[in-house]
């Protein structure tokens, strides 16, 4: 058994996961979410993250990006044009500052192909397979669980580490109507 393991959610988990509003406007339904162990935290673990997500991002056809990240929480967040540019930002950042990235628009010409977006469960605690974790969601135009799948694994075998476990979800959230009325209430 590998010390870095992920975990996979392909589509939406009924009554945890619920549609991305960002990625609704962009007409992206489709859930693809690699949940990392939080307990890792230092740049070699940044550097699998990112590495699995340009790998992800590689394979929706991205040819640019454009990076958000916050590395302090009462400044906006900042843009970079790539994965490289946020990685030398974040090797310039003391490690306890070494956060993931909060979103990405990836585009293929001036077409967004995909976005991503990074949920800090750490913070809030939450259910399985989320619970004390953060997250990078995938968010598609079409389902295309199996081939990030075996980017993900692809990834995994380089870097030693292990897919512990895949859950699939619903293709589109599910929520029930109590919910849906306390979405609209706030």
């Amino acid at each position: 058994m590998s010390d870095r393991t992920i975990q996979v959610v392909t589509g939406y988990l009924q009554d945890i996961d619920y549609p991305c509003k960002a990625a609704e406007k962009l007409c992206l339904p489709f859930r693809y979410a690699v949940v990392f162990a939080e307990s890792h935290s230092s740049l070699s673990d940044r550097l699998f993250e990112l590495d699995m997500f340009k790998t992800l991002a590689s394979g929706v056809g991205c040819e640019s990006m454009t990076i958000h990240f916050q590395p302090n929480p009462v400044k906006p967040a900042m843009p970079v044009n790539s994965v490289e540019g946020f990685t030398a930002s974040l090797k310039t950042m003391p490690e306890d500052d070494q956060e993931p990235f909060n979103f990405a628009h990836l585009r293929k010409g001036s077409n967004v192909v995909a976005y991503a977006e990074m949920e800090f469960w750490v913070r809030v605690g939450g259910l399985q397979p989320y619970s004390d974790s953060h997250t990078l969601s995938l968010y598609t135009p079409q389902n295309r669980s199996g081939d990030f799948l075996d980017a993900c694994r692809s990834v995994c075998d380089a870097w030693g580490a292990e897919v512990a476990s895949v859950r699939a979800g619903l293709d589109r959230p599910r929520v029930r109507w109590w919910r849906r009325f306390l979405n609209w209430v706030h």
